[in-house]
């Protein structure tokens, strides 16, 4: 906690709902650091809009704090849950206009990968979409810098099965354990066995704050019209209409 008499000079917000889980967080951002203060992660029950607000001014009130003491927000663009990607964006999008804070975006894959970073140079980012879509991202650690040698997309299980190849990256998040019971075949099986896997958490806010600390060329924007989300596809619904699953209402 910190004491009332003792702001912080460089508080920054992170905040990722892009997946059933959501994550925020306060950090004190100094030079190729950070000192995390707090972060909520919590599944939601049925919408992230309904709790985001109510964690944030815990944190504040925790810290005797306010908003007005925000130096400026970090959070994921999505890939994710068309719904959830947009409680963030639509949170980062207030607080920046009624604040005028400087912001940064970044793909929730990145954050995802992380972690996994500090312990493998070849990192591929697996994100459970819907039915047996996968939004993925690789990416490579060298000479120190992070690059992404895949940009986020999104692949079928199937297609997973023929992008790998080795060397085989590391492994990170849910999409593998969700898509691989839904396709048992001994190829899936077979293949499994010469992957690794990193321990598979949900997204984590203070993984935004560390790479924010760490990544020099991360882009800090002012406009909060520039503020866009990374969807890659449409709604669920959008996508079912497209794959004939439910049928289009007569208007």
């Amino acid at each position: 906690m910190i004491p009332k008499n003792n702001k912080p000079t460089n508080l920054w917000l992170a905040l990722d709902t892009s997946t059933d889980f959501g994550s925020i967080a306060l950090g004190q951002l100094q030079t190729h650091q950070v000192e995390i203060l707090c972060e909520n992660t919590w599944a939601h029950q049925r919408t992230h809009c309904e709790v985001i607000t109510t964690h944030l001014e815990q944190q504040l009130r925790t810290h005797h704090l306010t908003v007005t003491d925000l130096n400026g927000i970090a959070f994921g663009l999505g890939p994710g849950s068309f719904t959830g990607v947009r409680v963030t964006i639509n949170m980062a999008k207030t607080l920046c206009y009624s604040l005028s804070l400087p912001h940064v975006g970044v793909s929730s894959l990145r954050i995802l990968a992380q972690p996994a970073l500090a312990k493998a140079p070849s990192v591929l980012a697996l994100s459970y979409g819907f039915r047996d879509l996968i939004y993925l991202a690789q990416y490579q650690k060298v000479n120190e810098k992070i690059l992404t040698v895949v940009q986020p997309c999104a692949m079928t299980f199937q297609e997973l099965l023929s992008f790998l190849k080795p060397p085989y990256p590391l492994l990170v998040g849910d999409g593998w354990q969700k898509c691989a019971p839904l396709w048992p075949s001994e190829k899936v099986l077979h293949l499994e066995n010469k992957l690794e896997f990193h321990p598979t958490s949900p997204i984590q806010s203070r993984d935004l704050l560390t790479l924010l600390s760490e990544e020099e060329n991360l882009k800090v924007e002012k406009d909060w019209k520039s503020i866009k989300p990374l969807y890659i596809r449409g709604a669920e619904a959008e996508e079912k209409l497209k794959q004939n699953l439910i049928k289009k209402p007569n208007l």
